[in-house]
């Protein structure tokens, strides 16, 4: 049976705006929408993309974040994928008529577990039972949807966030403990393959051995944590706000931005570090510490790589490297652990972030128009031209670069290393994986790296001379 005839066989589409629609291809990234619906009873239409289609509940009341609330939601007919997109009104003596508006859109991802093991949603909406992650601008975190018995109503409830990336725990994937100064920190599903032939309890040994060189650079800096509670099996997404359930002595900062207040995590301690990693946190780290947030001690070139070329990407870090000795700017590098390499200038938190990332754009923008057959800082990958890309958006107030030390989301668990420079020729971006890591794990190459911070100021001035 068609999926959407049904949808159809409900519509006169030479009378009603609604999209016919069609079958559609599964996006990248999966669709929610919320429509606040005024029919003949106000309602919240909820749907998820699924299998080229949208699965829709009627919802009688607003959605809420509260996990105190449960709400009723009544299985109806799949919609297409175009009805995402939908407002407007459904003619008086039409299916539904009424004023149809967005009230939430964005992306989910399932995190219906069996046996460790990402099951498809729509196996198990047919069972009666699912739990997303919603990725929206009102509705964000986990949710669990349960049929009853009746076979067409649901409750819908927001979860506990952690019992929401936790779900469905195998009994048989027991959990360990670690200890780090004193704390006891849980490793819940301990034995689950998160990376290629790494386990989750790998995953949070490596970040134990690793704390040590890592705290000095995201101490008392704002994480946006990415997280991949599946590791590679699905995709990650990125949380700014620390979840409740976060243990008391993880340090936090409320930040306020274009009229948004966001409470963000710090990883103060080699205890904190292994704690996030517990999460299954890749933590993103502001280029400014909580003391002084609009003044950064950093300045941050992404080195972006349009082609597989690591030669070139390598003469390009040599280049960048050599035109920032002669403006008398010191400069550190790290593999990403994944294309390409990031470049990090130390500040003497003298300048304010526009500035900085005004000034850094500059330096791009000389060094592209030098280096013009190598480099260039062109944004659309179209306008590359094979070249790589000097990206400064790093420097970006509220913008965040991976922190070093950290792994990647990679088939093989990349791992942002810093390196010395006279090293540069002989290790590729991706080298360094939680496979060969501890063979290379001594001391911390950019030990001191703050103290040797510069003023943009005094720079400009002697470039005026």
């Amino acid at each position: 049976m068609h999926a959407l005839k049904d949808y159809r066989k409900k519509r006169n589409f030479s009378k009603t705006s609604e999209p016919k629609g069609s079958i559609s291809l599964q996006s990248k990234k999966t669709m929610f929408v919320i429509q606040k619906h005024d029919a003949r009873k106000l309602h919240f239409d909820f749907r998820i993309e699924v299998d080229g289609v949208l699965k829709s509940w009627a919802v009688p009341k607003e959605p809420s974040m509260s996990t105190k609330d449960k709400r009723l939601a009544v299985h109806v007919e799949d919609h297409p994928f175009s009805y995402g997109s939908f407002e407007g009104v459904i003619p008086e003596g039409e299916y539904g008529a009424g004023d149809v508006e967005i009230w939430d859109k964005g992306f989910y991802v399932n995190l219906t577990i069996k046996d460790g093991k990402v099951e498809p949603l729509s196996k198990w909406i047919e069972k009666g039972h699912f739990i997303i992650w919603i990725k929206g601008d009102r509705l964000r975190g986990g949710f669990a949807f349960n049929r009853m018995h009746d076979g067409k109503n649901w409750i819908m409830i927001k979860m506990n966030d952690e019992e929401a990336i936790e779900n469905k725990r195998d009994e048989h994937m027991a959990s360990s403990f670690t200890k780090v100064h004193g704390k006891d920190i849980e490793i819940t599903n301990a034995k689950k393959e998160v990376f290629a032939n790494i386990s989750k309890e790998d995953f949070v040994n490596y970040y134990k051995k690793v704390a040590p060189l890592m705290v000095a650079h995201v101490k008392d800096r704002p994480i946006s944590m990415f997280r991949i509670p599946h590791g590679m099996r699905e995709e990650g997404f990125f949380q700014k706000h620390v979840p409740e359930y976060f243990p008391s002595w993880i340090k936090k900062v409320n930040v306020e931005r274009k009229g948004k207040n966001i409470t963000y995590v710090m990883a103060n301690g080699e205890e904190s570090i292994v704690y996030l990693a517990t999460q299954m946190v890749i933590p993103h780290i502001w280029p400014a510490r909580v003391d002084k947030l609009d003044f950064p001690d950093k300045m941050i070139f992404d080195l972006d790589p349009s082609t597989h070329d690591v030669a070139q990407t390598q003469e390009v870090a040599l280049n960048v490297k050599t035109f920032l000795d002669e403006l008398s700017m010191p400069s550190y590098i790290m593999t990403s652990g994944n294309k390409g390499y990031h470049i990090v200038v130390p500040l003497d938190r003298s300048t304010s972030q526009e500035e900085v990332k005004t000034f850094a754009s500059k330096i791009a923008h000389v060094l592209a128009s030098h280096y013009a057959d190598t480099m260039t800082d062109e944004m659309r990958i179209e306008n590359r031209k094979g070249r790589v890309m000097l990206d400064v958006f790093r420097n970006s107030p509220t913008h965040t670069a991976v922190a070093p030390y950290s792994v990647r989301a990679s088939l093989r668990g990349g791992i942002a290393m810093p390196i010395e420079w006279n090293d540069v020729k002989k290790i590729s971006p991706h080298f360094f994986t939680l496979d060969n890591i501890h063979l290379h794990l001594k001391e911390d190459v950019w030990k001191g790296m703050y103290k040797q911070g510069v003023s943009i100021a005094k720079i400009q001035k002697q470039l005026k001379k």
